[in-house]
């Protein structure tokens, strides 16, 4: 990251100084072009992209790599642009054929044995090898929030201070359970969610694991459901790539309801949206219609398996890029297979939603003026003149409620 950091802070002499340094330690860069730069800057967030060609000596060896880079910048309070997202992905040959860029899914509606995550875990094991054995042409696995934290439903009684006693670090033990499993089964499994211990801090945090057993994401939810969840909120969005795919973002549950949460995925290049959700309440209908806006507004699939078998649980959705339900669950536990061709969202983006909404060229030649909360933050609206505190009348106890659910 740091080069091209520098790069886009116009800093040429320090990263090749990093270079300096980098062949004190064995590493010797014989040549670093960048080319293609573009920059994006909208307020106090940039993006920074790049194709990159190197040749280096590693290990006494010489390779080559060919990737574009991404950096999304923040800007802090002193105007200096702070990096908070890195993104590598191949650059592909230009003699490669074309191919179909498809990939078979799987949103795992299930139930954890509440409040027991040692059983849950056992339980997570024996649906990921069912699944391998039984579709083995379908490589992506998506599971629930928090099914591995075992959340329970509101018939049951959690332990006190469930939340913190279960918080797992990441990486950390449960990570590497699931990156075994995922290499001995040779799939890419996004876990859905755990509590994540950082520091003092408990976050919602969903991690995923590609064939190789690496762990190649995690993200913590942005948006957590207050006053009925008190984790923590993360402070960065996270995309990855599947080779030969495309490129994958990650939400969680009520993100999907702050509209701007999944148009920056899309922004960064998401082209699909992996939403693990664990809705136990009514509201589960209102999500449907959201998962189904967010996929049209932003032209990209949903998958958003929520738990199954559970009181208020199930209807996990499969949405296409112009907003078609794919696949809709049932209330009980079950397996939602489907196959994605990420070619439908070139298509889609390309020609318009139905053939007429060509939103991302729209929104690149001709961009509506940002004002409102953009501007100047949300708390400034005049729409929050009559609104009481979160915690207020008809909101709930804004004590932690660790059987209240997420959302």
């Amino acid at each position: 990251m740091f080069y091209t950091t520098a790069a886009f802070l116009g800093a040429r002499a320090e990263y090749e100084a990093e270079f300096d340094r980098w062949e004190a330690d064995g590493f010797r860069v014989l040549s670093c072009d960048s080319s293609d730069q573009r920059v994006q800057v909208a307020g106090d967030a940039a993006v920074f992209t790049h194709r990159v060609a190197t040749r280096a000596i590693i290990g006494g060896e010489e390779v080559a790599s060919d990737e574009r880079e991404t950096i999304v910048f923040r800007r802090e309070p002193d105007g200096r642009w702070l990096a908070i997202h890195e993104h590598l992905s191949a650059t592909p040959a230009a003699s490669c054929p074309s191919m179909a860029r498809a990939i078979g899914v799987v949103g795992v509606q299930v139930a954890p044995r509440p409040y027991d995550v040692e059983v849950t875990l056992d339980k997570f094991s024996h649906e990921v090898r069912r699944l391998a054995a039984a579709f083995p042409a379908l490589d992506l696995y998506v599971f629930p929030e928090l099914y591995l934290s075992a959340l329970g439903s509101y018939g049951d009684d959690p332990p006190a201070g469930y939340a913190a006693s279960v918080a797992e670090l990441i990486p950390g033990p449960l990570a590497e359970r699931v990156a075994d499993l995922a290499r001995q089964v040779g799939k890419w499994i996004a876990a859905g969610s755990v509590y994540e211990r950082a520091g003092d801090r408990i976050h919602n945090t969903a991690l995923v694991v590609s064939p190789a057993g690496e762990l190649v994401s995690t993200y913590r939810k942005l948006f957590p459901w207050m006053p009925y969840e008190e984790t923590d909120p993360g402070d960065a969005y996270a995309v990855f790539d599947i080779s030969g795919v495309g490129r994958f973002g990650l939400a969680i549950c009520y993100d999907g309801w702050v509209p701007e949460i999944p148009r920056t995925l899309a922004w960064l290049g998401a082209e699909v949206i992996l939403q693990p959700t664990a809705t136990r309440t009514v509201d589960r209908e209102q999500e449907l219609v959201l998962a189904r806006a967010n996929a049209i507004v932003n032209q990209v699939f949903v998958v958003s398996p929520n738990n199954g078998g559970m009181f208020g649980g199930g209807r996990s959705v499969i949405v296409d890029p112009e907003g078609r339900l794919m696949v809709v669950g049932g209330s009980g536990e079950e397996f939602l297979t489907q196959v994605l061709d990420l070619d439908a969202v070139t298509t889609t983006r390309e020609y318009g939603t139905a053939g007429l909404k060509r939103l991302w060229k729209q929104l690149r030649d001709a961009p509506p003026p940002l004002a409102g909360p953009y501007r100047h933050g949300f708390a400034a609206g005049l729409v929050m003149d009559r609104l009481g505190p979160l915690s207020g009348p008809g909101s709930g106890s804004a004590t932690r409620r660790d059987d209240a659910g997420s959302g």
